[in-house]
């Protein structure tokens, strides 16, 4: 305790002292209680608040693989078939037109011959020149899948093409491919419920809108490289989903994810900061009010317990003063049993003792 703060204190009661005396005895202890079940606390509801988004990260992007391998593995499938081995339109058209039957987000099964050149198709259409197609030009080099999306020529909106190798004995002789509209597995993403601030969306391995919530970043296939969580996701060499903190292009706080998914894809989660903490947030607005209660009964307690102090002292004070002044008969009627009710038995027998030696006094004046 400095000097200032002593010399402070010399001028206050014994009740403001006494306040300011619990109010530290009380306040300090709790603060620093507070304090620590504060970091403790927010640090769980922090690492679960993360988890939780993490989670269902992981969990979209589960589903988004299972689809893409449930056609692959069809088509892979198809591939083997001594049908399409055959490199025979007619023998290959009956099997690719009951492959867009059997999944209605096919809209287009084809193959091409080893030239890129199309060799047969499930919507009868006539015959096109692929060789100019990446995942074409990707599966005849030798890949074993090759995924592409883009803005499908035949519907004129974003498409997911599928292409594996036709192969005789382990040489690539053709290619089958499936055309895939994204409905069905963007469905899947953007209608997940992640709070009411929160939203998911995919994106290709270009960083390519592949679904998305707003719709005008699907049809234009916006390209996200800079968003923060996908940035984080491309650096980290490890593929661990971490979370990201950000400032959104609205000026919101916003917390991410981007979990890495077959084939380069990214699954990607954006929620407000305000909603992923909101259980902190309201740990400290407790933490808060639990602090102001604690110091007002403190100080409530003081005062009553001050007061209990002053209004007998002041009492006695008020009986000394009028003992010096001469009046030896003020009633002293303080009978408490603590420090206060001796200092008080004591002043009523320095008022006797007094009482006496003024009579003696008296008495040996009138003898003179």
């Amino acid at each position: 305790m400095t000097e200032s703060f002593k010399t402070d204190l010399k001028g206050l009661g014994i009740s403001a002292k006494f306040s300011i005396q619990m109010l530290a005895v009380t306040l300090i202890p709790l603060i620093l209680f507070l304090t620590i079940y504060y970091v403790q606390s927010s640090a769980r509801r922090n690492a679960r608040a993360e988890a939780f988004l993490i989670e269902n990260s992981h969990v979209l992007a589960n589903q988004v693989n299972e689809w893409v391998d449930k056609n692959t593995r069809v088509l892979k499938t198809l591939a083997r078939q001594p049908e399409m081995i055959s490199m025979n339109r007619e023998k290959q058209e009956p099997i690719l037109r009951a492959f867009k039957e059997e999944f209605p987000w096919v809209y287009l099964a084809f193959t091409v011959d080893s030239k890129g050149m199309n060799l047969a198709r499930s919507d009868g259409k006539p015959l096109v020149d692929y060789s100019d197609r990446q995942y074409v030009k990707d599966v005849l080099s030798g890949k074993s899948i090759s995924l592409e999306t883009l803005i499908g020529k035949t519907l004129g909106k974003p498409a997911l093409i599928i292409a594996v190798p036709i192969k005789v004995n382990q040489f690539t002789v053709g290619v089958i491919a499936g055309a895939m509209t994204l409905d069905t597995i963007s469905d899947v993403v953007v209608n997940a419920k992640i709070g009411k601030t929160g939203y998911a969306f995919l994106v290709d391995h270009l960083n390519n809108v592949v679904s998305h919530p707003k719709s005008d970043y699907t049809s234009s296939q916006i390209n996200l490289t800079e968003d923060p969580p996908i940035k984080a996701a491309r650096s980290n060499t490890d593929n661990i989903t971490k979370i990201t903190y950000f400032t959104d292009e609205s000026g919101k706080e916003t917390v991410g994810t981007a979990t890495v998914i077959n084939y380069g894809w990214l699954v990607c989660i954006h929620q407000g900061y305000d909603e992923v903490f909101a259980e902190t947030k309201f740990l400290k607005i407790y933490a808060f009010f639990v602090l102001i209660v604690s110091a007002g009964i403190s100080v409530l307690i003081a005062l009553f317990a001050g007061r209990s102090l002053t209004i007998p002292i002041l009492a006695l004070a008020d009986a000394a003063n009028k003992m010096s002044l001469g009046d030896m008969d003020v009633k002293i009627e303080i009978k408490s049993q603590d420090e206060i009710g001796v200092l008080a038995a004591a002043i009523t027998r320095l008022q006797t003792s007094l009482r006496i030696a003024m009579k003696m006094l008296k008495k040996s004046q009138k003898g003179e």
